[in-house]
């Protein structure tokens, strides 16, 4: 419910409706590398960037946070935060720890929780490391480690998955604008998603962007144009599909 639904509701007499129960999410950030406080960096320690941000989009969107959680590289560890996910939410979402290493714990940990994988790869960039399981005790989401790639598969797959749960509406924008100027890249056998903003003119453009970590192109754009696969190039002025965000 926003601002203007509340508004025409209450315009019409209506003062009571009826709702769906929020959807519950747990929140887990895995790698021994990641940290929460700034005293604790130094050689091999990052900050935990997705837990918050996932949180926050979380919190955006209407859903109850349930548990917030970093889990080190550690099968069981992982399997038990897992299972203590499922049984405190509707979907759990964990990001890192789904791609192909030495430390990558969390689909062994997935199975031994009773989820079934369906996939664990997407033609996208970024976001192609993302999993997807489900079971009896709930739905799970690995989210990739770098944040862009995070925000990205939020918005493509968390949101539409949370939607069908609630029997909403996918919220996710996507419309067709004009390019500014031609766009070039190397043909690859993936979508990309590519940080761009819309000039007051009119025309979609890309911000600079130097990959699936550079959070601050992500804050200077409108959206992200969508670069079909084994596109090398794309005209000035061509059509591009666009899907905004919510910035």
């Amino acid at each position: 419910m926003g601002p203007l639904e509340i508004a025409n509701l209450v315009g019409c007499g209506i003062s009571e409706i009826d709702v769906k129960r929020r959807v519950r999410v747990f929140v887990i950030s895995t790698g021994d590398e990641i940290v929460d406080s700034i005293a604790e960096l130094g050689p091999g320690r990052i900050m935990n960037v997705n837990g918050p941000l996932i949180c926050a989009l979380a919190d955006r969107h209407g859903f109850e946070v349930t548990g917030d959680e970093i889990v080190r590289d550690d099968l069981e560890q992982t399997t038990d935060c897992i299972r203590r996910g499922l049984d405190r939410s509707d979907v759990v979402l964990l990001s890192g720890g789904v791609s192909e290493g030495d430390f990558d714990y969390v689909p062994e940990a997935m199975r031994r929780c009773g989820l079934e994988i369906h996939f664990d790869r997407v033609a996208t960039k970024p976001g192609k490391p993302v999993t997807f399981g489900t079971g009896d005790a709930g739905i799970f989401f690995g989210l990739p480690g770098n944040p862009v790639s995070t925000f990205v598969a939020f918005h493509t797959f968390v949101l539409r998955a949370a939607a069908r749960l609630s029997n909403a509406k996918y919220s996710v924008k996507r419309f067709k604008i004009r390019l500014a100027k031609e766009l070039k890249r190397k043909p690859a056998n993936r979508i990309a998603l590519v940080p761009c903003r819309i000039t007051p003119d009119g025309f979609a453009e890309p911000v600079a962007y130097h990959g699936s970590a550079h959070l601050a192109a992500v804050l200077g754009a409108d959206g992200f144009m969508e670069i079909p696969k084994q596109t090398d190039r794309l005209p000035a002025h061509s059509d591009v599909a666009i899907m905004v965000f919510g910035f």
